[in-house]
């Protein structure tokens, strides 16, 4: 419908002032009165919460949805026709090399009507899930992890319903932490003395993600940074100081890597211990009493990080980082 004026009462509705808004009848009978805050986000309408009880203040808010809900049941009202999905499982999931785990969804129907039939699909694969449900009820639902690949795996699951009024609540997200497979990633040099470093190399050639990944020695626990990332077949080096170390290695043409806190190490002797998202251990080391200012090469990438496996490095500079 139209009015006969090109704007909506005198010079429009007000963006600053309250103005109240009034529904005349043609007989002159008031049918509807209400009076409409300013100060809404761009494109944010005004929105009766339940049509059956009036014009008080207590009953207006903001729409949920950019644009209103024009012709249509309002978004913080109650539909005949809505399912919500939620997930009750902490997220991340850590699932380590070769393991399984599940999430646990919740299906509820906030809707005044029995919902039938849903689905939830779980990156595009589509489950069948239920076929009836009535209002006010809710059901639970189990998603397999089942060997997840390694590293951090963003998973979204989508609840479809027919005619659901309100699709905002419909989509449960979790991240995935999959676990290293045994002997991916090594330590492959340590420098205990000086600018301290470790180097890691990645034994396969796919890369290899670091978020959620530790490194400790028998005292103190850091935290890679978000987004690390070993390249296949590639090295990395961990410091305490990137900066000294590559004022230290001019040459070096590798990344720098820091965690949340340096485990600093002894150099009377102490260990140091790899381990992915899931706290799996990945690889480890530990040393004795440094005599020399060299670093500890590993000899045998192949071969686990026992201590006999590592000897002071030969080369000129005391290190091959």
């Amino acid at each position: 419908m139209t009015v006969d004026s090109a704007t909506l009462g005198h010079s429009g509705l007000s963006k600053v002032h309250p103005e109240r808004i009034l529904l005349i009848a043609a007989a002159g009978d008031t049918v509807g009165a209400a009076t409409y805050q300013p100060g809404n986000a761009l494109g944010v309408s005004e929105e009766k919460i339940d049509a059956t009880k009036g014009d008080a203040p207590d009953n207006w808010t903001d729409a949920k949805w950019i644009g209103g809900t024009p012709g249509a049941v309002n978004s913080i009202s109650v539909k005949d026709r809505d399912l919500t999905l939620t997930r009750n499982t902490q997220s991340p999931v850590r699932v380590p090399w070769g393991e399984s785990a599940e999430v646990i969804l919740t299906v509820t129907n906030i809707g005044r009507e029995t919902a039938a039939p849903f689905e939830i699909a779980v990156d595009g694969a589509e489950a069948l899930v239920g076929n009836m449900l009535p209002a006010g009820d809710s059901t639970r639902v189990t998603i397999p992890i089942s060997k997840p690949p390694a590293g951090e795996n963003i998973v979204h699951a989508e609840l479809l319903f027919s005619g659901d009024q309100d699709t905002t609540n419909n989509v449960a997200t979790w991240t995935v932490m999959g676990g290293m497979a045994p002997g991916q990633a090594v330590i492959g040099e340590v420098m205990a003395q000086g600018a301290e470093w470790v180097e890691l190399y990645n034994r396969s050639p796919d890369a290899v993600h670091l978020s959620g990944w530790t490194l400790s020695d028998v005292r103190t626990t850091g935290q890679f940074e978000a987004g690390a990332t070993i390249e296949g077949l590639g090295h990395v080096l961990v410091a305490e100081d990137a900066g000294r170390v590559a004022l230290q290695y001019p040459d070096l043409d590798v990344p720098i890597l820091s965690l949340t806190r340096w485990p600093r190490l002894n150099d009377g002797g102490d260990g140091l211990i790899l381990r992915d998202a899931t706290a799996t251990l990945v690889d480890s080391v530990f040393y004795s009493a440094q005599e020399t200012e060299a670093s500890m090469e590993r000899i045998d990438l192949a071969i686990a990080g026992d201590r006999d496996n590592y000897l002071a490095s030969q080369a000129p500079l005391g290190a091959t980082p």
